[in-house]
């Protein structure tokens, strides 16, 4: 669930508002606010820095929006990505389609997108497919996170532009955990040497992916590439600077593949205290701002002056807190004192007062209405007692 994460959190990345920086004239932009245009930039306030620019070894919520963004393209891409009408994974993105599936439904094989590519101009090929899934299975690199997603990948080959991968199980999470988890990475930018070439991700996963010298030296390498600082992608934006501690900057990539980005430049301003960043946003220093405190929505977000140049609004998201009962003892084996000690939280006075309204009591893990593949709605869990969390951004109106 925290790849569709930055479907909300990011959707101001996808916004060709047409919004107008205060210190410039907007032209046709702010003649029809409705209509985007090309052109202009936004500055948007990361509540965090990213702790790495490379999508595999990345741990953190912020570095994977500044890398995959809205919908699995912003610097980097995926193979496929979300239908924004019901949420399915079923639009294709470096792949040219969804996979052709065997029968036993434990065999993908995906067509990789012709004309895609790379930010330094070189092209995109299946071989960065399978580099990708190579660097991702080795158990030295540091990307545990993405291998526990895929430990049924047994296989990945390729032919022409099919790459093919092979499944131990079938599974209806197969497509999503292929398609959808891990960033495609270029193979002559983190693999100039060819440490991977002779080796196939039978041999990565299997017993030289710990005791192979050049398996280990491509890890080390990996791991502390200079281009985890500044990577090069395919997607719609390219990495222009990182200045650490202040700001990430992306620049439109003009020979983008696909439909080109509206904003020139999208700047990722750092500014972890949340009170210096409102008065950031107030002061026209900042754009967006993804999420403002309960009481910043509640009591310090309105009137005259905001509204004329700012519009918030709220949204849900997904996140989960736990009360854990420890079982061990005695008094917690018995599930109806369990239920008596989450019956003395009283849910709705947290909401109305330390959220202020936003949130609701809720009755599972899910929110209400939620489907396997909704990116909107959330819940927030107290182990037997449930609070649906919201919150809410603001944005510089044009």
């Amino acid at each position: 669930m925290s790849r569709r994460i930055l479907l909300l959190l990011l959707i101001s990345f996808s916004v060709p508002l047409a919004c107008s920086r205060p210190d410039k004239t907007g032209g046709k932009a702010a003649s029809d606010a409705s209509r985007p245009v090309p052109g202009d930039w936004v500055i948007v306030r990361y509540e965090s820095e990213p702790a790495t620019l490379n999508p595999l070894i990345n741990q953190t919520t912020t570095g994977q929006y500044a890398m995959i963004g809205i919908n699995n393209s912003q610097i980097y891409e995926l193979l496929m990505r979300y239908n924004t009408t019901d949420w399915g994974l079923t639009e294709p993105l470096l792949a040219e389609a969804p996979p052709a599936i065997s029968d036993d439904r434990r065999t993908y094989t995906f067509t990789i997108r012709q004309g895609v590519q790379w930010h330094d101009g070189r092209p995109l090929t299946s071989e960065d497919v399978l580099f990708t899934f190579k660097a991702m299975m080795c158990p030295l690199v540091d990307s545990a996170l993405y291998r526990s997603y895929l430990n049924d990948l047994t296989d990945v080959r390729t032919e022409g532009r099919n790459v093919t991968f092979e499944m131990d199980k079938p599974s209806v999470f197969n497509v999503d955990r292929i398609a959808n988890t891990v960033p495609i990475i270029s193979k002559h930018v983190f693999d100039s040497e060819g440490l991977l070439d002779r080796f196939t991700i039978k041999d990565v996963i299997g017993a030289k992916g710990k005791t192979d010298p050049k398996i280990k030296s491509f890890a080390e390498q990996f791991n502390s590439h200079p281009s985890n600082r500044s990577p090069v992608g395919t997607g719609p934006y390219k990495f222009e600077k990182w200045e650490t501690g202040r700001e990430l900057v992306l620049a439109r990539n003009d020979s983008y593949w696909g439909k080109k980005a509206y904003l020139a430049k999208i700047v990722i301003r750092v500014i972890t205290d949340a009170t210096t960043a409102l008065a950031a946003l107030k002061a026209g220093e900042v754009d967006l701002q993804p999420r403002l405190l309960p009481v910043q929505h509640a009591q310090l977000t309105s009137g005259p002056a905001f509204d004329a140049q700012l519009t918030k609004t709220k949204y849900s998201i997904p996140a989960e807190f736990q009360i854990m009962w420890n079982n061990e003892r005695p008094f917690f084996k018995d599930k109806r004192v369990r239920q008596a000690m989450t019956m003395l939280v009283d849910r709705q006075q947290i909401i109305d007062t330390v959220r202020f309204g936003l949130g609701r009591i809720g009755v599972s893990p899910l929110g209400r209405g939620l489907t396997i593949q909704s990116a909107l709605p959330n819940s927030s869990t107290k182990r037997g007692g449930k609070i649906t969390m919201a919150t809410a951004f603001a944005i510089r109106r044009v």
